[in-house]
Parts: structure tokens; C-alpha cells; sequence
């Protein structure tokens, strides 16, 4: 189903309507979970380290701590969170290898060819 929708519309519009749900029922929040997991790992539209490490994050971890959750349910959070901080380090760590090798082939006095116009 998340492959007939658009990425911006579930990023600028689903994603933060989850965030206006008041209700802390343990189904409500595991249902918020799993939406958030299937985008995160949807090819199509996924989420990028910013989008986790800024918005998404800092609501589900909270969320990970509600009184409500049973263990079975706090642990499924953990996992989720967990998926989560492995994709912004990895993302995080290839662009830093990568500037890394750039400074390093600048410093190096290797020239790169021009970009095409």
C-alpha cells in the first residue's frame, strides 16, 4: 500500500498527523510503531538520517517509555529504535568516509574532471 503513495505526501502529511494522536493506548502506539517501521524500510519511500535523527527519534522514544506498553510491546520499541540509530550511523558514517576521501584525494592533489554542463 505505501508504494501507491507519494514520498512527500507521507512525509510532510501522514507522518506528522501520527504525532497529533493523543491517545497512549498500547494499540494506538504499537500501530504508530508499526507505521513508522514499514516507511523507515519501504524502498519507495523510506526516511533518511535527518528525517529519523530530527523528527521521527525524538517522538518514538518517548513513546518507547509510556506506562501503558507491556514488556513484549517495550521491547519491540527497542528493536524498532534500534533499526532506526543503525540507519542514521550508517548513513551518517558513508557520507563522513566519503568527505573523508575527498579532502584526502584534494590534499593529495588529485584533480577531478569538470562536472558536465
Amino acid at each position: 500500500m505505501l508504494d501507491a503513495l507519494d514520498k512527500h505526501i507521507v512525509h510532510d502529511h501522514i507522518l506528522p498527523l501520527l504525532q497529533q494522536i493523543p491517545s497512549r493506548a498500547p494499540g494506538v502506539l504499537m500501530a504508530i510503531l508499526g507505521i513508522y517501521h514499514a516507511v523507515m524500510k519501504n524502498k519507495k519511500i523510506g526516511m533518511d538520517k535527518v528525517l529519523l535523527a530530527t523528527r521521527i527519534l525524538p517522538f518514538v522514544v518517548p513513546l518507547s517509555v509510556e506506562p501503558t506498553l507491556n514488556v513484549a510491546q517495550f521491547k519491540q520499541f527497542m528493536v524498532v529504535i534500534r533499526d532506526m540509530l543503525q540507519s542514521v550511523e550508517t548513513e551518517q558514517l558513508t557520507q563522513l568516509e566519503q568527505l573523508s576521501q575527498m579532502e584526502e584525494q584534494t590534499r593529495s592533489g588529485v584533480v577531478f574532471p569538470p562536472f558536465p554542463h
